[in-house]
Formats: structure tokens, C-alpha cells, sequence
């Protein structure tokens, strides 16, 4: 896979996107034609699953993709960060523990 300089510019993604993506990602049709519903939670682990694919298969892609999605993943780590310590001492302790396992 390789992305285009130009590409790279417009690859930010905005709110409104993720949010329509995940509305269509929320529900989907079952083989018996009804409709099943995923939580904020199951969409969460599905997503990271997803990256987690994608990030195996990284062999294919340039090293400038490679440092576009390294950049991107920083500022998500960032985001998690500032959404853990919210929550609290307690919150951020868990979180410094498993920091220290990995």
C-alpha cells in the first residue's frame, strides 16, 4: 500500500466522520434479517482488533505511511491519557501499574 503525499494532507480525520462510521459500525443486519447492536465498549475492542490487523500487516506499507499512523497512534496514547487521569487517582494508579507490567 502506498500513500501519496497529497493523500497524507487530507487524511485527518474529523469528528463527523468517526461519528457516522461508527453509526453505521453500531448495528448490522444478522443472518435471521434482524438487527444487532454493539455497545460503545464492543466497538472500542472491535476498532482495536482492526488496528491490530492492520498493524501485521505493516510490512506493506512505506516507511512515510509508517510515520504518518506512528504520529497518529502518539496522539491517541496522548487523548487516553488525559481521559484515564480524569477519572481520578485511582483511575491513573491502575494505569501506572500496567504501564509498569508492559
Amino acid at each position: 500500500v502506498e500513500v501519496r503525499e497529497k493523500d497524507l494532507e487530507i487524511a485527518q480525520l474529523n469528528s463527523e466522520w468517526t461519528e457516522g462510521r461508527f453509526e453505521e459500525e453500531a448495528s448490522e443486519e444478522t443472518e435471521e434479517g434482524e438487527i444487532a447492536s454493539y455497545t460503545v465498549e464492543e466497538m472500542l475492542v472491535h476498532e482495536i482488533d482492526e488496528l491490530d490487523y492492520q498493524l501485521y500487516n505493516m510490512k506493506e506499507c512505506d516507511v512515510r505511511t509508517l510515520k504518518v499512523c506512528k504520529g497518529q497512534i502518539q496522539e491517541w496514547v496522548e487523548r487516553l491519557t488525559i481521559e484515564i487521569n480524569s477519572r481520578g487517582p485511582e483511575a491513573k494508579d491502575s494505569q501506572m501499574e500496567k504501564e509498569r507490567l508492559w
